[in-house]
């Protein structure tokens, strides 16, 4: 059996009806659960892509650390698609921004080990098409 490891987030609703704050260990964000009213703060699905977008940071960083790979510059953006019917994110495109004196082929084989090490990646890409790249910042 492979090695596990157990995360635990407890939620608590405001009493607004709007907000919700996320807590674990000693850190806490606050998002918005207002159906269909983003002036709240992040929304479920927002959440969910950014969690894309930092697990593929960290998986990064330790890839290139791990590689003696110097990252000067790394910046993600992350785009959702959502459906409507049933209500769920079809597809997902992170693209990478890399500052880095390494050659695109150095750069390449990081992102091929960390795409398949992301957590997050790995989970998303059994329930919806997760697209993956990279280009020089």
């Amino acid at each position: 059996m492979a090695d596990t490891q157990t995360y635990s987030v407890t939620l608590q609703r405001h009493s607004d009806g709007n907000r919700t704050t996320a807590s674990v260990r000693d850190f806490s964000i606050t998002l918005g659960c207002k159906a269909g009213d983003l002036s709240w703060g992040f929304n479920a699905a927002e959440t969910l892509l950014a969690a894309a977008g930092t697990c593929i940071t960290t998986s990064l960083t330790l890839v290139a650390r791990n590689s003696k790979i110097t990252l000067e510059e790394l910046n993600v953006s992350v785009a959702g698609v959502r459906q409507s019917d049933p209500p769920r994110l079809i597809s997902a495109e992170i693209e990478v921004a890399v500052a880095s004196p390494a050659d695109d082929g150095k750069i390449d084989r990081i992102f091929e080990i960390a795409g398949r090490n992301s957590t997050v990646l790995s989970t998303l890409r059994e329930a919806m098409d997760v697209r993956l790249s990279w280009k020089r910042a």
